[in-house]
């Protein structure tokens, strides 16, 4: 029998799981509201955590999402991490929230660069990102990116219209290059 007759390929299924609920009808129309939401969870943090808000069309929240738990000076996000809620909660926009357990909140390169990425992925995926706030330490201040950058949420991605336009960069890579594995 040849390897190929015993290939079988799974079916699989992702579902929410809930947990304990936050108690919130109000909308998360500002900074403000996404902190009174989640802040004091995250402010009380002794490693950076990542939090999304999945939020409807009229900005009440639907869940909220705590994405990735860090160290005291960073942690690890992916927009497909960020956004796994997001879909499954069927949301219309999304908002980034985490701590920076020094207090200090002005955004490090890394947050800059995850909120851009965040923007341009969840444009793409027609779920706009509203806002990445950053909170920490005892007080109640927040670093609001949209509010100290509203241009770049405004912006919108141009896409080819000829398919000789379209850049395809190396979806992966094998040893061989028979794999079946798609290069440049």
């Amino acid at each position: 029998m040849k390897e190929k007759d015993n290939f079988k390929l799974d079916v699989v299924a992702v579902c929410l799981s809930n947990e304990r609920p936050l108690i919130s009808d109000e909308k998360i129309d500002s900074p403000e509201a996404a902190i009174k939401l989640v802040g004091e969870v995250l402010k009380k943090a002794d490693r950076e955590i990542v939090c999304v808000l999945n939020l409807q069309a009229d900005s009440r929240p639907i869940n909220c999402s705590f994405v990735s738990m860090g160290t005291l000076a960073y942690a690890l996000v992916e927009p497909r991490e960020l956004l796994k809620s997001s879909f499954l909660s069927n949301a219309a926009q999304v908002l980034l929230v985490h701590c920076h357990p020094s207090g200090n909140l002005m955004p490090s390169k890394a947050d800059v660069v995850i909120t851009d990425r965040m923007r341009k992925v969840c444009e793409m995926a027609g779920v706009p990102l509203v806002d990445h706030v950053i909170v920490g330490g005892d007080n109640d201040k927040y670093f609001s990116i949209r509010e100290k950058c509203p241009i770049a949420f405004e912006t919108r991605e141009h896409y080819a219209t000829d398919y000789n336009e379209i850049e395809w960069g190396i979806v992966a890579e094998r040893g061989d290059k028979n794999g079946g594995i798609y290069t440049r």
